[in-house]
């Protein structure tokens, strides 16, 4: 019998930190009438012991897949899922949280609806506060405008109301039927603007996205791009190849 879910997770070395996110995925896959797998990909080298605290139930979910060297959000992801068996795919990021328990079964009615693209529930961080992981689109405008306040709280409820055109990689569920229609994550991506592409092209295809604003995880991760030249490169050199691509431009003339 075939999973419902097949719930790809990515570690950068997280270790024990990935302890919240598994016992939480583990916990709503449990549910009467549900099943799931869940992939592991340890993006470097690191011991897996820590899967020992994990309950049983939740172990035997998890396929380990070991990387001979670190790839990007995209490929890491793209890897995992291009075997999976579930009828729904789930991208987690290793920094999660959350304890309602009927979270997939709020997001497997959603999906079931016709023509559902990408689906997650709003994200908070641990003090509270929006976590801005459904967005507007990215433009060059947007982008001055947000980092020159340098007030998150204000933009994330600017964002709020200018409308949702992507959801973050951090939970992205959606049909695996819709991630193979569009052939995955652009691997030509790397650590940022994957998933603002990938939904994109999911709009494209006459799929629609949303965030459902009645349920919620908790993201635990800082933002790295303010803090790390590399990521500050990733970061830019990603945005650079969005706002050249047919996507973003089909999408902004509004033809999607």
């Amino acid at each position: 019998m075939h999973p419902v879910w097949s719930v790809s997770v990515v570690s950068h070395g997280h270790g024990k930190r990935l302890l919240s996110t598994l016992v939480s995925i583990g916990q709503c896959l449990d549910g009467p009438g549900r099943s799931g797998e869940i992939l592991l990909t340890l993006n470097i080298p690191e011991r897996t012991d820590f899967l020992d605290q994990l309950p049983l139930q939740t172990r035997r979910r998890i396929n380990v897949i070991k990387n001979e060297a670190p790839c990007g959000f995209g490929t890491n992801h793209n890897r995992a899922l291009k075997h999976a068996n579930g009828k729904y795919f789930l991208i987690a990021d290793p920094e999660l949280s959350f304890t309602d328990k009927q979270l997939l079964a709020a997001l497997e009615r959603t999906l079931a609806l016709p023509n559902a693209g990408v689906v997650s529930p709003m994200a908070f961080t641990p003090s509270g506060d929006y976590d801005n992981n459904g967005r507007a689109l990215p433009t060059p405008k947007r982008l001055i405008k947000k980092y020159a306040s340098l007030n998150r709280k204000n933009m994330g409820g600017e964002e709020q109301n200018s409308g949702v055109s992507w959801i973050a990689g951090l939970f992205m569920a959606l049909p695996a039927s819709v991630f193979r229609a569009v052939d995955g994550f652009d691997e030509g991506y790397f650590m940022y603007c994957e998933d603002v592409d990938l939904c994109l092209r999911v709009q494209q295809k006459g799929y629609w996205i949303r965030l459902l604003r009645d349920v919620r995880v908790t993201h635990h991760a800082a933002r790295n791009t303010r803090k790390n030249l590399v990521h500050l490169y990733w970061h830019t050199s990603s945005l650079l190849r969005l706002w050249r691509s047919a996507p973003y431009r089909s999408f902004s003339r509004g033809s999607h």
